[in-house]
């Protein structure tokens, strides 16, 4: 059975090992917000993966774009040096 795109995203939380789920305390967030954060940036970076994946080579995502929306990612939801 294969998953759509649309069904791959909204079950992202069950796809994903459990030990990247795990999220230090935050004193500034609390728990749940970090919790959807970390759930937003996997649907990100999915959807990304998931358009590098395109069957048709003519419909993938360009390399370049796929740095510029990770870079994007990174910045929003933080982690890392930022060049």
């Amino acid at each position: 059975m294969m998953l759509s795109e649309m069904d791959l995203l909204s079950r992202i939380m069950d796809l994903t090992d459990p030990s990247m789920l795990m999220v230090q305390d935050d004193e500034d967030r609390p728990q749940a917000n970090s919790a959807m954060r970390t759930k937003e940036c996997l649907i990100s970076t999915a959807r990304i993966g998931l358009l590098c994946s395109k069957q048709s080579p003519e419909k993938r995502i360009k390399m370049s774009e796929v740095a510029n929306e990770l870079r994007a990612i990174r910045n929003v939801y933080g982690g890392g040096r930022h060049s």
